[in-house]
């Protein structure tokens, strides 16, 4: 039993423009490249990536992770969550949902996250794991496996938000989750920030596998 990780990046991104918003670099990897790379740091051949608009372009940038291509993109988050985990193996155990334009979490975010989840994985029925954050809590959120039919019966727009409010949670104080790039402005000025704190401060951090960022 194992968990995998899931990156939502169906979606069109229509308040970033005419661009493909997966297709925004983000330092020297596009946005869809730099969430699997973060992700797959910390559970290689465990990712999967769900795409939907302009899934066949996208998709041969997806080079450490399996694609699902969800045919219903366009109706909603909830729709897609829901293709992502009807594509797990059986012998996933949990699931960590992310979204591709969360361009600020690192592995190492996601190992936080992560190694709070081993530690209660024994319990009778293990909670899900959550980052919380000023707007409250969200993605990235991991899922043991005895949520997975709730999350198969997703649709719409609404996502698994009321899953958090509604079931046992723990959550993770994550101020990168709140970061996501809706919009080319937003983009720029993530990329002018990353850039100017780089300049400031050169220094590198490790990953727990030692992988610098």
């Amino acid at each position: 039993m194992s968990l995998h990780i899931l990156i939502l990046a169906a979606g069109e991104g229509r308040r970033f423009g005419d661009a493909v918003k997966q297709l925004a670099m983000i330092g020297d990897k596009t946005m869809l490249e730099h969430a699997v790379h973060q992700a797959s740091i910390l559970a290689p051949a465990r990712v999967s990536v769900v795409l939907g608009f302009r899934h066949e372009q996208l998709a041969l940038l997806v080079r450490r992770a399996q694609v699902v291509i969800n045919p219903n993109w366009n109706q909603g988050i909830g729709s897609s969550i829901a293709c992502g985990v009807a594509a797990l193996p059986a012998s996933a155990s949990a699931v960590l949902i992310m979204l591709c334009d969360q361009a600020a979490l690192s592995s190492f975010d996601l190992a936080r996250l992560t190694s709070r989840y081993e530690q209660l994985k024994s319990n009778d029925i293990p909670p899900i794991v959550c980052a919380s954050y000023a707007d409250g809590l969200g993605v990235p959120a991991i899922f043991p496996n005895h949520y997975f039919n709730q999350l198969k019966e997703l649709n719409g727009d609404m996502g698994a938000k009321h899953m958090l409010q509604e079931n046992s949670v723990i959550s993770v104080p994550m101020a990168t989750a709140a970061i996501d790039i809706d919009t080319q402005d937003q983009w720029a000025r993530f990329n002018e920030h990353k850039l100017s704190t780089a300049l400031i401060n050169p220094r590198r951090i490790r990953t727990p596998e030692g992988e610098s960022l």
